[in-house]
C-alpha cells in the first residue's frame, strides 16, 4: 500500500468515524454484540445483512474474543498477532494477504477481503518467542534464531527466495541465518533481522521510497546484510516508512533513510543513506519506530519523540520534531510503542498511556480526537506489555488476557464489528 492510498484510507476511515464518543462502559459491553455490518456496508460479518449503518471503531480497551492468553504481540497496519504461553502464534484482523498465516471464513469490506475478528492459529508447528507484522506480512522467530514468515510474498519479503502474489502460509527464510530480533516495516514489503554482532540482514522489495541519497537496504529475495547500516553495531532498531532508528551499545541513538519530516532526528530534513546520531547526545533504553516519527525512553524513564506528529510535548504545532523533545506529563514509562501517528507507553504499575492521533480510537481514552499530551487508556486495566500497529493499540494484562482498541473494520482489536 503505498502513501496515496494510505491518504485516501485514512480519509475514509475518518469520515466513517462515529462523531459521538463511546463511554468506556458502554463500549465494553458492546463487544459482547454481533455485528449486522458497519462503515456504510464496509465492515461485514458471514449471514449478516449490510448496507447503511457505520461500524463502531473501539476507543477504549475491548477484551479480544478468545480464551487463549497471551504473551508477546505483533501488530500490523489492521491484523493483529500474539504468542501465548507455549509460544504458539495466533492472528486476527484483515486476511486479504495470508498475513494470518491461516484461513479464515469471514468476508470484510463488502464481502471482498478476507478477515477473522476471533483469533485463528498460525499454521505449523513453530514456536515463537518474538512476532513482527506488516501491513500485507508477518514474521516470526523460533526461540533458536530461526526467522518464518507468511503472508503476500510480491516484494520477496518473505525471504524463502521467491517472489509470489500468491498469499503463503508461514515459510523458513532461506540462508540459515539466526537472528537476535526481528522487524518488519509497518508500510512496507521489507523485514529485517538482527545478528548478534549488530548487523541487520534485510530482505524484500528495497526501502525507502521516495527517500534520497538511495537510503536502504538492497532489494533481495532472501537475507542480505545492509552494509550501509551496518557502520553501527545496533543493539535494536526499528523500521518506519521510509526511515530507520536504533541504538547501539551504549544506548545512543541513530536514524537513517527519509528525513523530510526531521524523523532522523538529527536537527536537519536531508536524508540519509548512512546512520546519523540522534542530537542530545542520550543513552536510552528503549527506542520504538513510527510510520514517520520515533520515540525513546532514557534512563529515567522519561520519553523523547522526533519527527511528524505524535510528538506527546503538550504543544499544538503540527511542525515537524527535528530534535527530541520531551514527552509531557512527568510520566516515567517502563516500555513504549510507535504506530501510524500515535504512541503508547507503559509506566512501571502498568497504566497504559497514550497520545497522537486517535480519530479511530486507537488512544483508549474514550475520545476520538488528537492527544497533545499523554493520556490515560480508559479501564484502569494494568498490563504488562503494549504493542501498537498502523491504526490500533493492543495491551496483554498479567493473566495474559489481551485487551484491545481501535480501528476495527475488520476485526483488528479481536471483537465483531458493532452496527448501530
Amino acid at each position: 500500500m503505498n502513501e496515496a492510498q494510505r491518504s485516501a484510507e485514512a480519509m475514509m476511515r475518518r469520515k466513517n468515524f462515529s462523531s459521538n464518543a463511546i463511554g468506556p462502559f458502554l463500549g465494553l459491553a458492546l463487544t459482547s454484540l454481533v455485528a449486522s455490518c458497519g462503515g456504510g456496508g464496509l465492515g461485514c460479518v458471514p449471514g449478516a445483512p449490510c448496507g447503511g449503518a457505520e461500524y463502531f471503531d473501539q476507543n477504549v480497551p475491548a477484551k479480544v474474543a478468545t480464551a487463549q492468553r497471551f504473551t508477546a504481540i505483533g501488530l500490523g497496519w489492521r491484523h493483529s498477532c500474539m504468542t501465548d504461553f507455549t509460544g504458539g502464534a495466533w492472528c486476527w484482523g484483515g486476511n486479504e494477504y495470508g498475513q494470518l498465516g491461516a484461513a479464515s471464513t469471514m468476508r470484510c469490506l463488502d464481502n471482498n477481503v478476507d478477515c477473522s475478528w476471533s483469533p485463528l492459529k498460525v499454521e505449523g508447528v513453530q514456536v515463537f518467542r518474538q512476532l513482527t507484522a506488516s501491513d500485507r506480512h508477518t514474521c516470526g522467530l523460533t526461540p533458536d534464531g530461526q526467522a518464518w514468515c507468511w503472508g503476500l510474498d510480491d516484494g520477496g519479503q518473505l525471504g524463502d527466495g521467491r517472489k509470489s502474489a500468491a498469499p503463503q502460509r508461514p515459510v523458513a527464510v532461506t540462508g540459515g541465518h539466526r537472528f537476535v530480533a526481528l522487524v518488519a516495516s509497518l508500510g512496507e514489503r521489507v523485514t529485517c533481522g538482527l545478528k548478534d554482532d549488530g548487523a541487520p540482514w534485510c530482505w524484500g522489495a528495497g526501502f525507502f521510497p521516495g527517500a534520497t541519497a538511495g537510503a536502504g537496504p538492497a532489494v533481495s529475495l532472501e537475507p542480505t546484510r545492509w552494509t550501509q547500516a551496518a557502520t553501527v553495531a545496533w543493539r535494536s532498531i526499528g523500521l518506519g516508512w521510509s526511515h530507520a532508528c536504533g541504538l547501539d551499545a551504549g544506548g545512543l541513538a541513530w536514524c537513517l533513510g527519509n528525513n523530510e519530516h526531521g524523523q532522523l532526528g538529527n536537527g536537519g530534513l536531508a536524508s540519509t543513506a548512512a546512520p546519523v546520531a540522534v542530537a542530545g547526545g542520550r543513552a536510552y533504553q528503549q527506542l520504538a519506530v513510527g510510520y514517520e516519527h520515533a520515540c525513546a525512553v532514557d534512563s529515567t524513564g522519561q520519553a523523547w519523540c522526533w519527527g511528524w506528529v505524535a510528538a506527546g510535548d503538550g504543544s499544538l504545532s503540527s511542525e515537524p520534531r527535528r530534535t527530541p523533545v520531551a514527552v509531557a506529563g512527568g510520566h516515567r514509562f517502563t516500555q513504549i510503542a510507535a504506530g501510524h501517528r500515535h504512541s503508547c507507553g507503559l509506566t512501571a504499575d502498568g497504566t497504559a498511556w497514550c497520545w497522537g492521533d486517535g480519530s479511530v480510537g486507537e488512544l483508549g481514552n474514550g475520545a476520538s480526537t488528537q492527544a497533545y499530551a499523554p493520556e490515560a487508556v480508559a479501564g484502569g486495566l494494568k498490563f504488562t506489555t503494549i504493542g501498537v500497529g498502523g491504526v490500533h493499540t493492543c495491551g496483554v494484562t498479567a493473566d495474559g488476557t489481551a485487551y484491545c482498541w481501535g480501528w476495527n473494520n475488520v476485526g483488528a482489536v479481536g471483537i465483531p464489528v458493532v452496527a448501530h
